[in-house]
């Protein structure tokens, strides 16, 4: 977004939903007056500090933090997969202590992950969590890779939920940003609106037209 291939006073209209925000500024406002005519139009939505996309996404990020915790569940999972492949097989424990230990200390954070689940709010990410080790642990040829790349997948994740978070803008963003657009070109009618439905906040609107 801070280099958009496109030529100066190409588009009528630059919109975004949910894009802007990660963006750096002002490289992208300004390759955004850039390609925007002189008559054209922004309209954005954009992420709230106080939405519920935002509440959702700091208690997923709470979860995710807490399952791929060190010697945590994922830790716990892949410490019992060795020894539950050999079961799987039919094959003889190679050392019945340490499968016995694995299989102790799986059993016991599974105990802490239920109790989250019963206790929390957005708990769906912690019982997908569930549910996909559970099918590795049973399903896959090679547990321990599965979950291992299972568990960059939940990193994945939990750096998307950390920068919705931080990139959400708050009041004074919006002002900032409005008023950034007004110094840089002083015929935009610029407008900011809060979008919401039943389920509460949503999100920003931004509209800039042309007078």
């Amino acid at each position: 977004m801070e280099r958009l291939p496109f030529p100066t006073h190409h588009f009528d209209v630059v919109s975004s939903q949910f894009g802007i925000e990660y963006a750096d500024h002002p490289q992208a406002l300004e390759e955004v007056l850039r390609v925007l005519k002189p008559s054209g139009q922004i309209h954005w939505v954009m992420h709230h500090r106080d939405s519920v996309f935002v509440r959702v996404a700091r208690r997923e990020l709470e979860h995710l933090e807490w399952s791929a915790v060190t010697d945590g569940f994922l830790d716990a999972a892949i410490a019992l997969a060795p020894s539950l492949l050999r079961v799987r097989a039919g094959l003889a424990l190679e050392d019945p202590v340490v499968a016995n230990a694995a299989r102790d200390w799986f059993n016991q954070v599974q105990v802490l992950l239920d109790q989250r689940i019963r206790r929390g709010q957005n708990v769906e990410i912690l019982q997908e969590i569930r549910a996909t080790v559970h099918m590795i642990l049973l399903k896959e040829n090679d547990p321990v890779r599965a979950l291992q790349a299972y568990r960059r997948e939940l990193e994945y994740s939990r750096l998307r939920c950390k920068d919705l978070c931080i990139r959400a803008f708050d009041q004074a963003d919006m002002t900032r940003l409005a008023d950034w657009f007004r110094d840089r070109r002083p015929n935009l009618r610029v407008d900011v609106a809060t979008l919401s439905q039943i389920e509460g906040l949503l999100a920003w609107g931004f509209r800039a037209i042309s007078t």
